[in-house]
Parts: structure tokens; C-alpha cells; sequence
């Protein structure tokens, strides 16, 4: 997928830990641009990549660190929709940059449905360079469906 310079495989919340901590923050995660990441980012979403040889597109801050969050919920037995992206690109990824992803949960909600609980989870990711310079950030809506 992506070289990961930090992993996060041993911390895991449980969705009562969520909800007893509102604007919980996960450890950064560190990563590197690659031409390989922006080449399956391409062609996933049918751009030429002979469009990107020193930036990835924008939309890739997207997909950095979206799995973080997910991962670190610990629950068994849930379906999880992704229901909605904002990105705010303020300069660009470029290839071969190390940058930082920092990840806060915004807000938790809860209701009842037909499938048991559904729980919404708001996010933001925040990606910075090694200088400390805010690159891009992109609000996530997460829905965890729990049988």
C-alpha cells in the first residue's frame, strides 16, 4: 500500500471509548508520498498519471489516513459505510514528500436502526509536512453499522 513510518496495530478503542472521549486524537502517522501510492490512486480513479510526475492529485489527502480511525476501533461484528468527504487542499503532495497525518474525532452520534446501532463518526485529518506545514484538510463522515 504505502510505507508507513509509524505504525498504530496496538491501539485500539472501543466505541464507549469514543464516546467518552470526544476530540480524541490518534498518534500521527507518518508516511511517504510514493510514485507507486499515486500510480493505484490513478489508476483507481481513471486519471493519466502522466498528469502527475512530481505532485500527487489533491484528492489523494482522501484516502491518507482514512483506514486509521477504522482500524483503531475495536468491535466485532460491524459493517462500516463511508458517508461523505470534505477536502481543503492548501498545497500540494509532492511525490517522494514525508508527511504527517494527524487524525481527531470530531463528533459521535448514535441511533437505533433496523441493524442494530448505527454510530456516526465525524473526523478530520490533518496532513502537514516535515516543516510543520498544514498541506491539506479533509473532514470524514464514517457510519458503523454494529449487530
Amino acid at each position: 500500500m504505502y510505507y508507513k513510518l509509524g505504525r498504530m496495530q496496538d491501539i485500539k478503542y472501543t466505541l464507549e471509548d469514543l464516546r467518552a472521549n470526544p476530540g480524541l486524537r490518534l498518534p500521527p502517522l507518518k508516511l511517504v508520498i510514493e510514485r507507486g501510492m499515486v500510480e493505484r490512486f490513478c489508476r483507481a480513479v481513471g486519471d493519466d498519471m502522466n498528469n502527475w510526475q512530481t505532485e500527487a492529485p489533491p484528492s489523494l489527502a482522501l484516502t491518507l489516513g482514512f483506514g486509521q480511525m477504522l482500524e483503531a476501533i475495536s468491535a466485532d461484528n460491524i459493517t462500516v459505510l463511508h458517508g461523505s468527504s470534505e477536502l481543503e487542499s492548501l498545497k500540494p503532495l509532492e511525490i517522494g514528500q514525508e508527511v504527517v497525518v494527524e487524525t481527531s474525532l470530531l463528533s459521535l452520534r448514535e441511533r437505533p436502526g433496523k441493524m442494530g446501532l448505527s454510530s456516526f463518526l465525524n473526523f478530520e485529518m490533518q496532513v502537514s509536512n516535515n516543516k510543520g506545514e498544514l498541506l491539506a484538510r479533509v473532514c470524514q463522515l464514517a457510519i458503523i453499522y454494529s449487530a
